[in-house]
C-alpha cells in the first residue's frame, strides 16, 4: 500500500539517508503516479542527484505521458546545467530542453502548463531564448487568458522585460524598481485590450491583487 511506503520513506530519510534513493527506486516499481515521481524527483534534486532525478523523470514520462513531468524534466535539466557552470553544457542542455518543449508542450491547450513552465525556469538567465519562445507561444495561443498577462507583468516586475515584436530583446541590467513597476503596469493595462469576456473578472482580480501587494511592500519599505 502507498501509505506504508510513505511511512517507510519518512523513516529511512531520518535514520538511513544514504539509501533513500534505493527505496524510491523500489517504491516506483509498485506506485508510479505522477505525484510519486514528483516526490522522488524533488528529493533527488534537493540532494543534487540530478542524473538520478532525470532517470526517474524519463521513466515516469514513458509510463504516464504527463505534461507536469515534462515541465519538471526541463526544470531539472536546466538546474543541473546551471550548477555545472560550463558554457558548452548549458548550450547543449538548453537545446535539449527546447526540443522537449517543442515535442511535448508547445501544442498543449492547457494554459496552466505553460504558465507553470515559465515560472519554474525564469531563474535561469542562460535559458532566456527558451523563455522568450514560451512567452511568444503563450501570447499567440492564449492571448485572451488572464493568467498569461499576469505572469508576463510579474516577470517585468522582476526586470525581465519582453517585447513580442522583438523576441531577442535583452532585459535591462539592474533596472530600477520604478522602471520595473512602470513596465508591469503597462502590461496590466494592455491586457484589457485582449483578455476575453469570461476572463476579465479574473484579470481585474489579478491586477488589483498585485497593486495591493505593491502598495503594501512600498509601505513596508517606508
Amino acid at each position: 500500500k502507498r501509505k506504508i511506503w510513505e511511512y517507510y520513506v519518512s523513516f529511512v530519510k531520518q535514520k538511513f539517508p544514504n539509501i533513500v534513493t534505493t527505496i524510491y527506486q523500489e517504491m516506483l516499481h509498485f506506485h508510479h503516479t505522477k505525484d510519486d515521481y514528483i516526490e522522488a524527483v524533488r528529493h533527488e534534486m534537493s540532494k543534487g542527484n540530478y542524473n538520478v532525478a532525470i532517470s526517474f523523470l524519463i521513466q515516469g514520462i514513458s509510463q504516464e505521458k504527463d505534461k507536469d513531468l515534462v515541465v519538471l524534466h526541463i526544470e531539472c535539466s536546466l538546474q543541473q546545467a546551471e550548477e555545472e557552470k560550463d558554457e558548452k553544457v548549458r548550450e547543449n542542455t538548453l537545446a535539449q530542453a527546447s526540443k522537449f518543449y517543442a515535442k511535448f508542450l508547445k501544442s498543449s491547450k492547457e494554459v496552466r502548463v505553460h504558465v507553470d513552465l515559465i515560472q519554474k525556469i525564469q531563474k535561469f538567465e542562460f535559458a532566456m531564448s527558451l523563455q522568450n519562445d514560451i512567452l511568444t507561444n503563450m501570447l499567440r495561443a492564449f492571448r485572451e487568458r488572464a493568467e498569461v498577462w499576469d505572469v508576463l507583468a510579474r516577470r517585468h516586475l522582476d526586470g525581465l522585460f519582453y517585447d513580442e515584436n522583438n523576441e531577442d530583446q535583452e532585459s535591462e541590467k539592474n533596472p530600477s524598481t520604478e522602471t520595473c513597476v512602470r513596465h508591469a503596469l503597462t502590461i496590466y493595462d494592455k491586457s484589457f485590450e485582449y483578455v476575453g469576456e469570461p476572463f476579465r473578472k479574473q484579470m481585474y482580480t489579478l491586477y488589483i491583487t498585485k497593486l495591493l501587494e505593491l502598495d503594501a511592500s512600498s509601505d513596508a519599505m517606508n
